[in-house]
């Protein structure tokens, strides 16, 4: 969650966006408990289901980890990603939360909910690809070979959103979405990937960040649980944060900035 400055490294603004959300989400925790029981996040022992995406593994469970090192040591998570029937499991109370795109939990009104950040997509190519500009054409977005994404079982909502302009690939791979990053390296292919997961990845890929030639929907990652969860405890309802930025500008991942050095 750190890009180069210098010599030194520093605070992405990905990163500074997860604060917020990261601290809520914890506090809810702990609020909620403490309203039904003595609860001590510093001495609690107890292990939470969560199910999530490798992108949302990345972009957000990451800090969250962080955090729980050093306020909750004893709370441990254990995450799975997505399978066919995660709905059905959310629904029979086999997992605590479940974090996941709107756009894809289509049930999602079934259930207590809360949005925990938005993201929008970018654009990504290998830092080295001389084969693209500083923009992109919807043309040339088409000719280019393609990383395809998915999203657990299903299409990702980049491809979802594309297959409903009606935008053709020249698809050569198709990969889980949180792969896409480091599967660009050192490639000619294009793929639409999360602005998040590129800044978060930074310091392992080397991506350059164009924005995309077609108007695109951002995502909208949920936070959702049951209403036995909210009975017994614990309640995470995080109130909704929105943390991506509205431009690439700055924010291009390239250099060393996006690789260390570029290696």
């Amino acid at each position: 969650m750190l890009v180069r400055d210098g010599r030194g490294l520093v605070d992405t603004r990905v990163a500074e966006s997860l604060v917020k959300p990261v601290r809520e989400l914890l506090e809810g925790v702990e609020s909620t408990l403490a309203s039904r029981n003595t609860f001590d996040p510093a001495r609690a022992e107890r292990t939470f289901t969560v199910i999530a995406g490798d992108h949302v593994s990345v972009t957000f469970v990451t800090p969250l980890l962080a955090r729980l090192s050093q306020e909750a040591p004893g709370i441990r998570l254990w995450v799975s990603p997505p399978g066919i029937d995660f709905i059905e499991r959310l629904r029979r109370s086999r997992v605590d939360l479940v974090v996941m795109p709107r756009e894809v939990v289509t049930e999602h009104r079934d259930f207590p909910h809360r949005i925990l950040f938005r993201d929008r997509f970018v654009c990504a190519v290998d830092a080295d690809n001389e084969a693209v500009g500083e923009t992109i054409t919807l043309e040339e977005f088409s000719s280019m070979p393609y990383l395809a994404t998915s999203c657990g079982h299903e299409i990702s909502p980049a491809e979802a959103q594309l297959d409903r302009l009606g935008i053709p690939r020249n698809i050569e791979v198709t990969t889980a979405f949180g792969l896409a990053p480091i599967l660009l390296r050192g490639t000619g292919m294009i793929a639409l990937i999360h602005e998040r997961l590129a800044w978060t990845m930074a310091e392992q890929t080397s991506l350059r960040l164009l924005e995309p030639p077609m108007q695109l929907q951002p995502i909208h990652e949920l936070m959702l649980w049951t209403s036995r969860v909210e009975r017994s405890g614990p309640s995470v309802a995080a109130p909704a944060t929105h943390g991506s930025g509205s431009g690439i500008g700055d924010q291009r991942p390239r250099g060393p900035s996006a690789g260390s050095g570029g290696g």
